[in-house]
């Protein structure tokens, strides 16, 4: 598996089976959707993804990822916090 900064699970995204995207980080958050809020936070901050922010998970974070049904990367970067 392959999460993005969000926790989103890339490996399971169209457009990098199709490699018109290469991840967020790979692409320095303007991927194939444009500008990536989550990586230029985490850029600014000094964190490796959202799970290692202080504010994890913001209510900005938790409103985006409902409105993708993308609730299951909260769970993913719990799995990868230290």
């Amino acid at each position: 598996m392959k999460y993005g900064l969000c926790g989103l699970d890339c490996s399971k995204c169209g457009m990098l089976k199709e490699k018109k995207c290469k991840g967020c980080r790979a692409m320095k958050g303007n991927s194939f959707f444009g500008h990536c809020k989550w990586y230029h936070c985490c850029a600014k901050k000094g964190y490796e993804h959202c799970g290692s922010c202080g504010d994890f998970p913001c209510a900005e974070l938790h409103t985006a990822l409902k409105e993708v049904g993308g609730l299951s990367a909260i769970d993913n970067l719990k799995s990868l916090r230290v």
